[in-house]
């Protein structure tokens, strides 16, 4: 058995106890063997999506979307909380705001979830306070209702 505790293979991370700040930092000034990576490299909001998705592999058993989950009432939540402001109407994202693609959700609903209560990058954090549990699987109920964009050799005008 390796010194990771595992046979072979890099050591399991999934699961990380670390808040997202000291997360980014031991990615950026790693211990150990593990190169550093700067933002060059990698930037926080990717280093945010890595940590939302290591939260969801622990999470995915204790929260999974609600049955009662309500697209059209996730709807209206996405435009009064303002989300398409930076991530659009339909979820497609912004390159004026930066804000990413989030329809249809590429992560399960714990990550989710755990994004959105803590962001990386410029996205405010929405606590239970301002987005209950209920709010938020609507919301994702919503942008599970998107389509994904047609692939660019389907668009004529691109072909060309």
């Amino acid at each position: 058995m390796s010194p990771t505790g595992q046979e072979g293979g890099p050591p399991k991370i999934a699961g990380t106890h670390l808040a997202l700040r000291d997360f980014v930092d031991s990615v950026r000034h790693p211990k150990g063997a593990m190169p550093p990576f700067g933002s060059q490299q990698v930037s926080d909001q990717d280093l945010g999506n890595v940590y939302a998705y290591l939260h969801s592999t622990d999470l995915v058993a204790k929260i999974s979307l609600p049955t009662s989950a309500n697209a059209k009432h996730g709807q209206q939540l996405y435009t009064s909380f303002g989300c398409y402001q930076c991530h659009g109407y339909e979820g497609q994202g912004s390159g004026q705001t930066g804000g990413a693609r989030i329809g249809p959700p590429q992560i399960p609903y714990s990550g989710f979830v755990a994004y959105v209560r803590q962001p990386s990058g410029q996205m405010p954090p929405y606590t239970a306070k301002a987005a209950s549990d209920a709010q938020l699987a609507d919301i994702y109920a919503f942008l599970q209702s998107r389509a994904l964009p047609p692939p660019s050799k389907a668009i004529p005008l691109l072909n060309q």
